[in-house]
């Protein structure tokens, strides 16, 4: 209901929320794929998620976006986001790859305790953000989400 207090209901953001951690690709051995998609609006982002490329979206309208990457691993683990990595990139460790493709960078801190990779920044239609981590397995796979959303158009 609008009362016309706060204007007229938004449409749905364009959005791509993924959830409960599934495994990890079989070329892409360190870019997990999920379970659940909880979510998927809009026309600016394409999805992929698959158990041989793991996860990852595909910009098609240029903008500002927000990607989170929230990771429950076994301890310890690296995990972070990566831009247009390689394929060779993707099937080798986060912490091997280098900026610019690595937009972010965390460490779990302890067993089947998540923590969030973030990047909040421009990008262009054929960028690819995927979540990345330096070990092939959840500590709490339902802990664990991938989440991308267009706040704004240039």
């Amino acid at each position: 209901m609008n009362d016309g207090l706060f204007g007229s209901p938004s449409p749905a953001p364009d959005e791509i929320w993924l959830g409960t951690g599934a495994g990890f690709g079989s070329l892409h051995s360190f870019i997990p794929y999920f379970t659940n998609i909880h979510r998927q609006s809009g026309q600016a982002m394409s999805l992929v998620n698959s158990p041989v490329y793991g996860a990852g979206v595909l910009i098609g309208i240029p903008g500002l976006y927000l990607i989170e990457f929230s990771f429950a691993s076994t301890g310890g683990d690296y995990a972070g986001l990566t831009l247009n990595a390689s394929p060779a990139q993707c099937a080798a460790v986060v912490t091997s790859v280098t900026q610019p493709s690595r937009l972010a960078l965390i460490v779990t801190p302890a067993a089947s305790s998540p923590d969030s990779a973030f990047y909040c920044g421009s990008l262009k239609p054929g960028d690819i953000v995927r979540p990345h981590t330096t070990v092939a397995v959840f500590g709490t796979p339902e802990r664990s989400y991938f989440r991308a959303t267009r706040l704004a158009t240039p």
